[in-house]
């Protein structure tokens, strides 16, 4: 009966350090992703975007169609 407890004991005990060792590998895990993503953020702080926006494009290609438009309506 003796050798029974014993070993649920030291079952327990095993069980409690892998729960253990699982929620430090888990806490490792996350740390590492945050600081991943943080290293993520700073890199594109150093890149300027200094393309035209694509809303001026379509501000001219309207304008363009626009004035065809009415120059067209003059003719007539």
């Amino acid at each position: 009966m003796m050798l029974r407890v014993l070993s649920i004991a030291t079952r327990r005990q095993t069980y409690g350090k892998l729960i253990t060792f699982f929620k430090l590998q888990l806490e490792q895990l996350i740390r590492n992703l945050v600081l991943n993503f943080q290293n993520f953020l700073v890199i594109q702080n150093f890149f300027i975007d200094t393309s035209k926006k694509i809303t001026q494009k379509n501000r001219k290609f309207l304008w363009s169609i626009n004035n065809s438009k009415s120059q067209k309506n003059f003719k007539i």
